[in-house]
């Protein structure tokens, strides 16, 4: 079989950047691991639980059902172009042999790959098309299991910051707030969160990330003004203090 130098070198190139792509984001995540394991505990200690407010709840509720319907397509989407990758050396077989009537039709491989040995032998053809198939499903798997633990944490993200918003919009709204009743709502979640947003920096690794790291800037932007929106005038002063300590942050 001839292969045109231009395609092969082409391939050749796809494989080494998908490759270099999977090991770093594996590397990465490896390198950061403790990292990303006490932002995970941080998001699990203030993650909201019931009881919550209903237009809280919504908001919860909302940005879980989004953020499974983006898994679940992104997911199915990778899943679904390594698999047609790999089987297209069988369907230009089948269409070569069945449709153009073609008896030199051969199996050839997902990948254009250099081997020690005759990747062309009988016995080698069937582990090498397998080894290449196991190559790229696993480097398939390894880029999207990091980019959904990114999406999922960036999304868990801009989910507290829109509760923060909410609750922030309805700050000392009663005409009797209990004492220091900002510290459960502003300082404790505020502390946590800016130790967070250092993801939005990983989030332009890939084009489907980017709406995350938008969704973000955006949901952190409204915080200020959520801040300097609420009846602050009816809180203490160190409330007030604090407050306006959290507009100059934003």
């Amino acid at each position: 079989m001839s292969v045109d130098p231009t395609v092969q070198e082409q391939a050749k190139a796809e494989i080494l950047q998908s490759l270099n792509l999977s090991s770093f984001k594996l590397w990465s995540v490896w390198y950061k691991k403790d990292v990303f394991e006490q932002r995970i505990a941080d998001l699990v200690d203030i993650w909201p639980v019931p009881p919550l407010a209903p237009e809280l709840q919504a908001i919860k509720d909302k940005s879980l059902l989004a953020l499974r319907i983006a898994h679940r397509f992104f997911f199915g989407l990778n899943v679904s172009a390594v698999w047609i990758f790999n089987l297209t050396p069988v369907m230009i077989y089948v269409y070569e042999s069945w449709w153009q009537g073609r008896p030199d039709a051969v199996v050839g491989f997902p990948w254009t790959c250099w081997y020690p040995f005759d990747k062309w032998d009988p016995t080698n053809h069937v582990f090498v098309y397998l080894f290449e198939i196991l190559s790229g499903v696993t480097c398939v798997w390894a880029m999207s299991a990091s980019d959904l633990m990114l999406t999922g944490m960036a999304s868990h993200i801009c989910m507290l910051l829109r509760i923060l918003h909410q609750r922030l919009t309805s700050l000392a709204a009663r005409d009797q707030p209990p004492p220091d009743h900002y510290r459960d709502i502003l300082l404790e979640p505020l502390s946590a969160l800016s130790n967070k947003m250092f993801l939005g920096a990983a989030l332009i690794q890939v084009g489907v990330i980017c709406w995350y790291a938008d969704d973000i800037y955006h949901a952190n932007s409204a915080v200020a003004a959520a801040a300097y929106s609420c009846q602050w005038h009816k809180t203490s002063p160190s409330c007030q203090r604090a407050l306006m300590f959290l507009i100059k942050r934003y």
